[in-house]
């Protein structure tokens, strides 16, 4: 199993590339702006749901994602709010 695994250094530099990870590095899929992030950040700070026409009395995911919908016109998933809220 050993003689299996082992270095690429050995491949062409096609190959090593076509080894390399594709995946973008974070916040490079951002739909939302460093304004639009501010914005809701300070609209879930000093408001509540039912003030910015919302149901509710305090914010969930699914709200935030209902007020950037209502602003923005963006639809985010679940986790993809919880990431713009960790920031």
């Amino acid at each position: 199993m050993s003689d299996l695994v082992g270095d690429a250094r050995h491949l062409s530099p096609s190959a090593q590339e076509a080894l390399r990870p594709r995946c973008k590095p974070v916040g490079v899929h951002q739909l939302l702006g460093e304004v639009e992030q501010a914005a809701v950040r300070q609209a879930v700070l000093e408001h509540r749901p039912c003030d910015v026409g919302l149901g509710g009395q305090l914010w969930t995911r699914r709200l935030v994602d209902e007020l950037i919908t209502k602003l923005y016109r963006v639809r985010l998933t679940e986790p993809g709010v919880g990431k713009y809220l960790k920031r």
